[in-house]
């Protein structure tokens, strides 16, 4: 009787781990959709299908979810820059601009058409004294005083955002005086304005940005509230 016992116990083991051998030569996996990306441990990597889209994802240690097969979470946006929660290594194509961006502790812009650089410069100067509480517009380098009439200085050939202008001021403004430069589109002011004061003869703005479509008229005014600051020069950029 025992020996019997012990027979089937063999054979039922043996066939054990013949389908055990089989189950695992043939697995397949199949996931139930989840309506939203599930909480995942510290330290565990969690793999799980959404509903939405019918795709799989995976979250890894350090918590960043990425989309199987895709080497980094691949966006789409009429505005890149507004999207929120990118990671270092995103990408975006920006459908209002229709350029990729990609994203490296701020997005930035990448331009892939042939013969194409990945940003153009507006340079713009103001020789001489300001002047007191006078809008001037910057002209093109070495060309005659800067007047109140708006210079053009350039047509954007292409559609992009106009962001980091930096200016310098050959004589301080000192005391209360203060230069305020601005970025200006088809005769408006854009959101790209620094100001100089006291001592400093620098200023800068590197964190608002503008729309620019092809053929938008770029300029550059600049207003002192006294008459002591001269020879300003400013630039921005125009990035596709």
């Amino acid at each position: 009787m025992l020996a019997r016992l012990i027979g089937k116990l063999s054979c039922s083991l043996v066939l054990l781990c013949a389908l055990t051998a089989y189950g695992v030569e043939g697995n397949k996996e199949i996931y139930s959709p989840w309506t939203i990306a599930p909480a995942c441990a510290s330290g565990r990597v969690c793999v799980y299908m959404l509903a939405s889209d019918n795709e799989i994802y995976s979250i890894g240690p350090s918590g960043v979810r990425l989309k199987i097969h895709a080497a980094k979470l691949f966006r789409a946006s009429a505005n890149c820059s507004a999207l929120s929660s990118p990671a270092n290594g995103d990408v975006c194509y920006d459908t209002g601009t229709g350029a990729f961006m990609f994203y490296a502790a701020g997005w930035k812009s990448l331009y892939l058409a042939s013969g194409g650089t990945p940003f153009s410069s507006v340079t713009g100067a103001d020789k001489g004294v300001l002047g007191a509480a006078t809008t001037h517009y910057l002209v093109a380098p070495g060309q005659a005083a800067t007047g109140t009439v708006e210079a053009v200085l350039s047509v954007a050939p292409r559609a992009g955002y106009g962001r980091n202008l930096r200016c310098f001021l050959g004589v301080a403004p000192g005391g209360a005086d203060t230069v305020v430069a601005t970025v200006r589109k088809n005769s408006a002011d854009a959101a790209v304005t620094c100001t100089i004061s006291a001592a400093a003869v620098t200023c800068s703005d590197t964190t608002n940005t503008f729309a620019v479509t092809a053929g938008d008229r770029l300029s550059i005014s600049s207003v002192s509230s006294a008459g002591t600051a001269s020879d300003l020069t400013c630039s921005f950029e125009v990035t596709n």
